[in-house]
């Protein structure tokens, strides 16, 4: 078995129409699954943006850490 890559992507909300991605997060495992590697971005989306309370009650993020942990 080859290297494995678990990954995460946290959003403002569901809707794909109107809400954007704010953070991936990956984890790459071995074939005995150790950790090997791991990244973590937050995203900045382009226009102006607002984490939908139920999305923010799941990951916890808010519009002000996004914008300081993106600069």
């Amino acid at each position: 078995m080859k290297d494995i890559v678990a990954f995460d992507v946290e959003t403002t909300g569901v809707d794909t129409s109107k809400d954007f991605v704010i953070q991936l997060s990956a984890v790459k495992f071995d074939k005995n699954f150790n950790e090997i590697g791991m990244m973590n971005f937050y995203v900045l989306p382009v226009s102006d943006f607002e984490i939908r309370p139920e999305a923010q009650e799941k990951h916890g993020l808010d519009k002000s850490f996004i914008i300081v942990n993106c600069w």
